[in-house]
């Protein structure tokens, strides 16, 4: 594993175990909360230069409701 994949597993991991009491769970590299009437996630994607990277992360509450209703 390279060394630039070594701080990106380290990073989601850190971020796993902080969100985790919040009961937020990981899979791959968003991390998704139930509350409710909504859904929470966060997500991270990796912008690769030739020695290091840039994380961007986006937020997004999905409206159960608002998904239900587009679908029927």
């Amino acid at each position: 594993m390279s060394s630039l994949n070594a701080f990106r597993a380290a990073l989601l991991a850190h971020l796993a175990s902080s969100l985790a009491p919040a009961g937020f769970k990981k899979r791959e590299r968003t991390f998704h909360k139930e509350a409710g009437a909504v859904r929470l996630s966060l997500h991270l994607a990796f912008i690769n230069h030739a020695h290091d990277f840039d994380v961007t992360a986006d937020v997004a509450v999905r409206h159960h409701a608002v998904e239900e209703r587009l679908a029927a």
